[in-house]
């Protein structure tokens, strides 16, 4: 079948990388006090634990029993001079922090998280990397694979981190040949965007929802958020929330007035996408859930971000970034052994399944237009989280070697790193075998700490 505009698709590392760079605002036209980013120091909700584990925590740690009662425990001085700590911490998200930090130090960290999940605080404690590969969620899920190998055996690897129907397969051993890239036409009009025409109503807040909507919107679909009155949670964080919004319409409804049925159900006709982030539970209490959306348009393709993945014990669970560059061991590996845990800031894992979502409801998007058919597809944090791993499992139980940050945060080796110049910084980065010999050899340096004095 001849088919028009067909031509060759290219992208890059740059493009990769200018993903994050949406959250980082520094000139706007009109600005606020939601425009003022984070600090490298600013307090992050890490708390390490009396068995020297450390725990992220998101929502209010307070809201559980013992943590209330720890903290009405202390003496009156002791509770003022930990809250005295934070006291300058210009977004008051968690409350009684310093208090908090105090108490979460008086029980380990195994006992915290259960604690914590069964009164629905959000929290992981922070992994290793590579734990997810054990974890049942994950499993229950495919985000874990068997993967026979001639080198290693049977190992575990990260496995397609969404779903939709038909279900992706794995390809152990791909192989491709005789492909030769078609070229573009001679004479080429610039073309309608690929998603020109197409409907997507974003019924998603904070980032990992909105952020696939709007790169919807960037390759030409019409985009409309709806929001509720009091606005998406991640409004007052303004240089964060611009960075997922661009190309879309906004429309305010609330959607838990019986009212607001006719306007869903308008949007929703002739919508061929609805997407969002909410919790299921919490969708189909709205009246957005799956069935009742395809009850309006059976064609509708229901794209769906989560926390914990489609299937499982913590399918419904609540979850953010945070937890998952936790619990994914990024955490740890991200610091350097011998520091305390760092988050890398905002994003990491949201934008991951971000991306994963759009490329699940674009599958979905093809799937339909050859068959006609609408379905509910889905992405999550926790399959972006194992798909992250630049490691697998080997049949022993423990991980393939893989490099490691160093205890300084410059690199994972002598030619793969950061070196401090006169005027600033560069970033070498050269894996071949000899590259650390040529690179002493080019400056004449016998070792790295010579190196690093020669460029200095």
């Amino acid at each position: 079948e001849k088919r028009q505009g067909v031509g060759p698709v290219r992208t890059s590392l740059l493009q990769g990388a200018l993903i994050p760079q949406m959250m980082l605002w520094y000139r706007t036209e009109r600005t606020g006090p939601g425009m003022v980013g984070w600090a490298k120091n600013h307090p992050v909700t890490l708390f390490e634990c009396s068995d020297g584990g450390w725990i992220h925590v998101m929502g209010q740690p307070i809201n559980a029993p013992l943590m209330r009662r720890g903290i009405d425990s202390m003496s009156p001085e002791a509770r003022a001079a930990a809250l005295a700590e934070f006291a300058d911490v210009p977004i008051p998200f968690m409350a009684e922090w310093g208090a908090v930090k105090a108490v979460f130090k008086t029980r380990s960290c195994a006992e915290w998280l259960a604690h914590l999940w069964e009164h629905d605080v959000p929290a992981q404690a922070v992994g290793r990397l590579g734990e997810f590969y054990a974890d049942e969620q994950a499993r229950a899920n495919g985000y874990v694979v068997e993967v026979d190998t001639s080198r290693y055996g049977r190992t575990l690897q990260p496995g397609v981190p969404l779903h939709i129907e038909p279900p992706p397969r794995q390809r152990v051993r791909p192989s491709v040949t005789g492909w030769t890239p078609r070229d573009a036409p001679a004479e080429s009009v610039t073309p309608a965007k690929p998603l020109a025409g197409i409907k997507v109503v974003d019924f998603g807040n904070f980032l990992a929802g909105p952020l696939t909507a709007m790169l919807l919107a960037d390759l030409g679909a019409d985009v409309i958020k709806v929001e509720m009155p009091s606005g998406d949670p991640m409004r007052p964080i303004a240089w964060a929330f611009n960075g997922c919004q661009r190309g879309k319409r906004g429309l305010g409804l609330q959607l838990k007035d019986p009212a607001a049925r006719t306007i869903v159900e308008r949007l929703v006709r002739d919508a061929d996408v609805v997407h969002h982030n909410l919790r299921l539970p919490v969708a189909e209490k709205l009246g957005i859930g799956y069935q009742a959306l395809k009850a309006i348009n059976p064609q509708l393709i229901y794209s769906h971000v989560s926390s914990y993945g489609r299937y499982g014990e913590r399918k419904d669970w609540p979850g953010y970034d945070q937890l998952f560059q936790a619990a994914a061991g990024w955490e740890y590996e991200g610091a350097g052994p011998g520091n305390p845990p760092m988050w890398h800031r905002f994003g990491m894992m949201d934008h991951l399944s971000a991306m994963n979502s759009l490329s699940v409801t674009l599958l979905a998007l093809l799937h339909r237009q050859r068959t006609g058919q609408g379905q509910f597809v889905a992405a999550s944090l926790l399959g972006a989280a194992v798909l992250s791993f630049d490691t697998a499992q080997g049949p022993d139980g423990k991980l393939l070697p893989s490099p490691a940050l160093d205890s300084r945060q410059f690199g994972l080796s002598p030619a793969q790193r950061l070196y401090r110049c006169v005027d600033g910084w560069i970033v070498v980065d050269d894996p071949s075998i000899d590259a650390e010999r040529r690179l002493l050899a080019h400056f004449r340096a016998a070792d790295v700490a010579a190196l690093e004095l020669a460029l200095s």
